[in-house]
């Protein structure tokens, strides 16, 4: 039996190849005390939000490993199967995880870990790391966004969702009788230790999994998740085959505004995005209480501007945050004086400029990796390359709140390499 999301079937069976040492050099990976913490969020991150609630840390070190593991098992693969098509992914760099699912078997011990990719999955023992499946072809990831958790017994996986089997040989059933119904296993049953890799110290880890995470600064001009833009320049720069020098640091501005992460948060409405960046630019200018937040958010939602189907027209922003700071007994906030503007307005001194003269401020855009989406933009950085002419080009980036769990922190969208479909809307605060 195999997940209702696969779009074919899994090719399996162990994997006998041995690793070429130029394809994953572990022994001389850069050295970093904050590896085991780098390595932990970006496994968190990439966990389905409605499953990360109910995992312990021991899980996470699990995790942690498996991943690894099956990340050097993948680029195995590529080496042995001349069919495979991670290889031209990976020379291109676009080869990249997606989503890590934990898999449990019936008594609810994290029993394998599957990492699914652009194109794509590989299941590994949670245990020892030792292969279990893997695929090629499309895996729908939200079948792991709609579920609570997902089960192993045997040869058949299942997911669950509330209390109940949603595919399966299970189907239909409450999932503690299920676990109730089968023959318990040895608590104390022995398991295999991996060894055909080493142990991998907290920073190899860091190194392996950082390495493909999915969107992680390939380089693409609108295509990632941008959170390192020095990492991203030079990816670009080689995709694009140019021969700049060392990137340079120039100059930034920055506000301090707080996120707010859309899927992890209470606040229970889709296509919110335009709501929490209101709470958030709200946040920047008054301290709310939490009962004032949800005031806020629920005026909102509950206002002709929105809807859960189409969210905020981006011309709209404005309009509710008058709505969600007059409910809260601010004063009564103009929208004739708050600042818009498309992108072919745009460029550092314009995003410098706005969050000076008033802070903190929505775009609206449609562009991928986010689809149709609003952010809040709370900062603005420029880094340069020099090539052998000595000739300077200049890199600007937007520092940027997507709501998004995935990216938290500090995350960028690239102003030189955006796409006209953006459409700033600033907040001048009527006090």
């Amino acid at each position: 039996m195999i997940f209702k999301f696969l779009k074919k079937p899994f090719l399996t069976g162990l994997l006998v190849f041995s690793l070429i040492v130029n394809t994953c050099p572990l022994s001389v990976l850069a050295k970093d005390n904050t590896g085991h913490f780098k390595a932990r969020d970006n496994v968190r991150n990439l966990i389905p939000d409605r499953q990360i609630e109910k995992i312990d840390e021991s899980e996470l070190d699990k995790l942690e490993t498996s991943v690894s593991y099956g990340l050097i098992e993948s680029l195995v693969t590529m080496q042995g199967n001349p069919d495979c098509p991670w290889q031209q992914q990976l020379e291109d760099g676009d080869f990249c995880i997606k989503k890590i699912v934990p898999l449990y078997d019936l008594d609810d011990n994290l029993s394998q870990t599957m990492i699914i990719y652009n194109d794509g999955s590989m299941i590994v023992d949670s245990d020892s790391g030792e292969v279990i499946q893997y695929s090629f072809g499309e895996v729908d990831t939200e079948y792991f966004n709609e579920n609570d958790r997902c089960y192993v017994d045997g040869l058949s996986h299942f997911s669950v969702l509330g209390n109940k089997v949603k595919d399966g040989i299970y189907k239909g059933k409450d999932i503690d009788k299920v676990k109730n119904g089968h023959n318990k296993k040895q608590k104390n049953r022995d398991k295999k230790e991996s060894n055909r890799w080493g142990t991998l110290s907290d920073d190899q880890k860091e190194q392996i999994i950082s390495g493909f995470r999915c969107g992680n600064n390939e380089g693409n001009p609108t295509g990632d998740y941008i959170t390192d833009p020095v990492t991203w320049i030079k990816n670009f720069e080689k995709k694009q085959g140019t021969t700049w020098g060392d990137v340079k640091y120039e100059k930034g501005y920055t506000k301090t505004c707080p996120e707010i992460l859309q899927e992890s948060s209470d606040y229970p409405h889709y296509m919110d995005c335009a709501l929490i960046s209101t709470l958030e630019i709200m946040g920047y200018y008054w301290s709310l209480t939490a009962s004032e937040k949800r005031l806020a958010y629920n005026s909102m939602a509950n206002s002709s501007y929105y809807s859960m189907d189409t969210g905020v027209d981006f011309d709209d922003n404005d309009q509710i945050f008058k709505i969600a700071a007059e409910v809260i007994g601010k004063p009564t906030q103009k929208t004739s004086d708050d600042p818009e503007t498309f992108f072919s307005n745009m460029n550092y001194s314009f995003f410098e400029n706005t969050l000076k003269n008033y802070g903190p401020f929505y775009i609206s855009l449609y562009q991928e990796p986010y689809g149709s989406h609003t952010v809040t933009a709370k900062g603005v950085i420029r880094y340069s390359t020099v090539n052998r002419y000595n000739a300077t080009f200049n890199y600007d980036f937007a520092l940027i709140n997507d709501h998004w769990s995935k990216t938290s922190g500090s995350t960028y969208l690239s102003i030189t390499y955006g796409n006209n479909t953006w459409y700033a809307t600033a907040i001048k605060v009527n006090y």
